[in-house]
Order: C-alpha cells, then structure tokens, then sequence
C-alpha cells in the first residue's frame, strides 16, 4: 500500500500535467485567435509542447517505479538530490529562473513602452492626417474658388469679345469710310459731270449771246438800212404823190391788210406759246414772277411793235440790260456754288482726316484688345500648369498616403508579433515558474523523506542483505531516471535561453527598424509640410497676382467701355455731319437742277425772241 505522501505526490503530478495541457491548449487557442496570421510560430509550439507533454508523460510512466523505491528506500544520501549530473546545484538553477524573470520583466517594459510609443506615434499620426486632409481640404476649396473664379472670368471675357464683335459689326468704320468714300467719289464725279456741264451751258451761252449780239447789231443795220430806204422812198413818193396817189393807197392797203393777217397769225401763235409757257410757269413756283414779267414785257413789245417800230429798239436794249443782269446773277450764283464746292471739299477733307484719327483710335483699340487677349492666354496658361501640380501633388500625398498605410500595417503586424512573442515568453515563464514549484516541491519531499529514513533506521535494524542490495538496485534506478528528468529539464532550459536571446535580438531589429521607419516617417512629414508650405506661398502670390490680373483687366475693359462710348459719340457727330453733308449736297444738286432748269428757260425765251426778232424783220 502506498503511503500519504506518495498518493499526494501522485495527485500534484497528475494534476499539474493536466494544468500544463489546459495551459498549451489554451496557449494556443489564443495564438490562433489573436495571431491567426503567423501560422509559421504554430509548429514550432506544437512541437515544444509535444515534446513537454512526452517528458510529462515518461515522468507519469516511471512515478509508480519511484513511489515503490521511494517506499522501499533505506540509506539514500540527501545531498545528491540537490546536485545535477554536472555537479551543480539546484540553486543555480535558480538564479538563472531570476535571472529570466528579470529579463522577462525588462522585455514587458520595453513592451509597454513600445506599446507607448506606438500610443504616441498613432495619435501624432492622426493628428498629422487630420492636419494633412485639413490642408488638402484647404488647397482643393481655393482650387475650386480659382477654378469658378477663372470661369467666370472666362465667361466675361466671352462676354465682352462678344461685345467687342457686335460693336465692331456695329462700329466698323472702314467699312463706312469706304462706302462714305466711294458715295462720296460717285457725288464728286457726278459734281464734275455737272460742273463740266455749267461750263459748257456757260460756253454755250456766251457763244449764243455773242451770236445774239451779232443777229441783233446785224438785224439793227438792216433796219437802219431800212428805214433809210423807207425814207428815200417816202421822199420819192411825197414827189410822186400826184402822180400815184391812188395806186400807192392801194397797194399800202393791200400791203397792210396782208401784214395784219400774218401778225394775226403771228399773235395766234404766240398767245398759244404764252399759254403754253404759263402751264409751265405754274408748276415751277420760282421762275413765275419771271416769265410774268417776261410775258408782260413780250406783250408790251408786240403791242409797241404795233403801234411803232421805235419801241422795239427800246426794247431790245432793256431786253440786252436784262440779260446783262442775270448773267451776273448767274455768275454770282455760280461763284456762290463754287465757294460752297470749295466748303463742303474742305469738309470732306476735314472728315478724311477724322476718319484717319478714327482708324488710328480702331487700331489702337484692337492692340490693346489684343494684348488684354494675350494677357488672358497667358494667365490660362500659368493657370494649367499650377493645375498640373496640384494634381502631382495630390497623386504624391496618396502615394505618401498609401506607403504610410503600409509602413503603419507592417509595423502593427510587428507588434502583433512581438505581442505574440511576449505572450509566449509569458507562458515560459509560467512554465519556469510551475517547474520552480514542483522543485520545491520535490525538495520538500526530499526533506521528509530523509527524516522518515532516520526514522526507519531507527526502528528496521534487522534487516537482510538481500533487501539491503534491493534498495540499493532502486536507489540506482531512480536517481539515473532523475538524472535524466534534470538533463531533459537542463536542454529545455538551455533552448528556452537560446530562443530568449533570438527573440532579443529579434526585438532589437523590430526596435531598430521601429526607429528608422519613424524617422523615416518624420522627414516625410517634413518635407510634406515644406512642400505643403511652398504650395501656400504660391497660391499666395498667385492668388496676389491673380487679383493684379482681375483688378487691371476690370480697369482696361472700363477704358475700353469709355472708349467705345467715346467712339460711339464720334461715330454718332461723324453721321450727323455726313448726313448734315449730304443734305448740303443734296441742296447743292437741287440748286444745279434749278440752274438747269432756269438756263432751258432761258434759253427758250431767247429763243422765242429770236422768232420774233425773224418775224419781226420779215415783216
């Protein structure tokens, strides 16, 4: 039968072999929960703790053989309990448990200020992202606003080119210069045409009136002539009055009834010529008082005719005065016409020039138009470039973005791991720890059993040399199987060691890396916030200069208006004045075709005369 201490011994083993296997698999359960990514840590923990379980096991396989020897014991020396294969103490093993425990510690400090840093790094991270969208927020509303401000700057400048086109259809003073030039060559040829038509009229009439002249000087002579003849023949017929006085009545009667008859018919004609010209008098309101006086005149002188031939020479001398007088009225007309010709050329001359002013005004216009034109193309194209960057910018922060999205994964990855590692060390140390008790544990029992030995030495003195050979067999036996248990416990100890210093120099390079990727991390930054910085000083200026731009191109387009209003003015003076012109003109014409028209007058009265004086001298 076992004793107490043996069935309490058993009952620790057991029940720290099942803790142990609680333990692992829940280990590990919690390494596939949290860690379910590094699957490559998974096989190596099986196969610790496979092999852990196989010492657990060997050591429950050979507890009933060191329970019966540890019964059956007797002489056993304590001090070898103490000491491994190697002669070392269990206290040395000791101290490196301590040893551990120190290191396990300085490693979870170094964790929690990893885990600090990390703390520190997310919230400095956050807040340099708020920063950055804050910025980048910032930057695209003042791209919008440029863009809407450029927009409408582009609407207005279509606007006013519109403008500018309407007021050039509207304004396009060589197309009026040269319609008002080539009305004004067609009325200047038309002037030249008439003028060359007065001088022939006036050639005309003087060579009519030098030839009247002539008739009439002519016509004069033969009268005297005449009348000298009718003298010498009055003369004669006085002297042969007695002779023939009878036959001359009669041939006087005969001749006067024959004259009476042909005047009768002379006069019938006239007063159809008279009625005539009165028809035409009263359509033209001008020449009437004129051709009434003429008419007069006519009448008077076919009655003075009648009465005596005396009156005639009265006549045509007042008739000669007459003419005399409307030809000067006719040359002071002419010279009033040629002085109004000379005014309305200086005019044109004047308006020439002004239309040259105002074609210096239109070109004028059209390069500052142009050179505003220019202006804006060259503000659209610093505007697409400036677009251009921002949109590399943009690409750059989301690649910035992007690889700090990386870089923050890789290093949560890596401390999930180290986390990992921690937790395993952790477990270690447990382990360690349930080692070191089951140690003092087993001393403990050492310690009873040494004073149960003396006990049994005491009370078992007679005892035979075959038990005493047997006891010594078992003691063999169960110090080799602890020899072996220490060995396996020493390996393990030493692999736990070997992979605590992997797993340091492991956590020196993640810190090491840790290091190099937040600094990385901050030049980054701060090369983000020079070129963030740099992109607010040029928004800046060219916001500035933007605003130059808008203030200079409002101030030209409110001279161009003052301008256009200006040349609208002068266009409105120019076309009162040509319209004022070609009234002038038109005038001037009218006055020609009354010219005309008196001159046809005038040279039909002459005309009429002419019959008269030839009716008259055939008489």
């Amino acid at each position: 039968m076992w004793s107490k201490d043996t069935l309490f011994l058993c009952g620790l083993t057991v029940d720290n072999v099942i803790l142990l296997r609680e333990i692992s698999r829940k280990f590990i359960r919690n390494l596939c929960g949290t860690c379910y990514k590094e699957v490559t840590l998974l096989p190596l923990l099986y196969r610790r703790f496979n092999e852990m379980e196989e010492t657990i096991e060997k050591s429950l396989l050979d507890l009933p053989m060191a329970l019966n020897l540890h019964t059956n014991n007797v002489n056993v020396d304590p001090q070898f309990d103490h000491r491994d294969k190697n002669g070392k103490d269990f206290e040395y093993f000791e101290e490196q448990i301590y040893f551990l425990k120190a290191e396990n510690e300085a490693l979870q400090k170094s964790l929690e200020r990893l885990e600090e840093e990390k703390k520190v790094n997310d919230y400095q991270k956050l807040k340099s992202d708020r920063a950055l969208t804050d910025k980048i927020k910032h930057l695209e509303d003042n791209l919008q606003e440029v863009n809407k401000n450029y927009s409408k700057l582009k609407l207005e400048c279509d606007e006013k080119e519109k403008q500018l086109s309407e007021l050039r259809n509207k304004f396009d003073f060589e197309l009026v210069y040269k319609k008002l030039e080539i009305e004004y060559s067609k009325k200047v040829e038309e002037v030249d045409k008439l003028q060359e038509a007065l001088e022939n009229a006036q050639t005309n009439l003087k060579n009519a009136r030098n030839s009247k002249l002539e008739e009439l000087e002519k016509t004069v002579a033969k009268y005297k002539i005449e009348l000298l003849h009718a003298k010498d023949k009055l003369k004669q017929s006085e002297l042969a009055k007695e002779q023939a006085y009878d036959d001359s009545i009669k041939l006087k009667l005969q001749e006067s009834r024959n004259t009476i008859d042909a005047l009768k018919l002379d006069l019938d004609h006239k007063i159809k010529q008279i009625n005539q010209l009165k028809d035409v008098i009263k359509s033209e309101e001008e020449t009437k008082n004129k051709l009434l006086q003429d008419n007069t005149e006519l009448g008077n002188s076919l009655e003075l005719v009648r009465q005596d031939y005396k009156s005639l020479f009265l006549e045509m001398s007042n008739k000669e005065k007459e003419l005399h007088a409307e030809c000067g009225k006719m040359l002071r007309k002419y010279t009033e016409e040629m002085s109004k010709n000379t005014e309305l050329s200086s005019q044109l001359a004047i308006q020439k020039e002004e239309s040259s002013n105002l074609r210096i005004l239109n070109n004028k216009i059209n390069s500052k138009y142009e050179t505003v034109f220019n202006k804006n193309l060259k503000i659209i194209n610093q505007l697409s470039p400036l677009k251009d960057k921002i949109g590399r910018i943009q690409k750059i922060q989301t690649s910035y973005k992007s690889d700090i999205k990386m870089q923050l994964d890789e290093y949560e990855k890596s401390l999930q791991f180290l986390r990992s590692k921690v937790k395993d060390l952790e477990c270690e140390n447990i382990m360690l720890k349930e080692l070191h008790s089951k140690l003092s544990q087993v001393v403990e029992y050492k310690d009873s059993t040494e004073s149960d030995q003396e006990k049994g030495k005491q009370l078992f003195d007679v005892d035979t040399s075959s038990e005493s050979s047997v006891s010594l067999n078992n003691d063999k036996t169960y110090s080799s199987l602890k020899h072996r248990s220490f060995e396996k416990q020493k390996l393990t100890i030493e692999r736990l060691r070997e992979e605590l210093h992997i797993e340091k120099a492991k956590h020196d390079m993640l810190k090491e890396r840790m290091h190099i990727q937040v600094e990385a991390l901050e030049k980054e930054k701060h090369t983000l916030q020079t070129v963030i910085n740099d992109l607010k000083v040029k928004l800046q200026d060219q916001g500035e200069h933007y605003k130059h731009l808008c203030d200079a191109s409002n101030r030209k387009i409110k001279d161009l208006s003052v301008n256009l209003s200006r040349l609208e003015e002068q266009y409105k003076n120019a076309v009162s004045n040509l319209t004022e012109k070609e009234s002038l003109i038109k005038r001037h014409f009218e006055a020609q075709e009354n010219n005309k028209a008196v001159i046809q007058k005038l040279e039909h009265d002459f005309k009429n005369c002419q019959n008269i004086q030839n009716s008259l001298s055939q008489i």
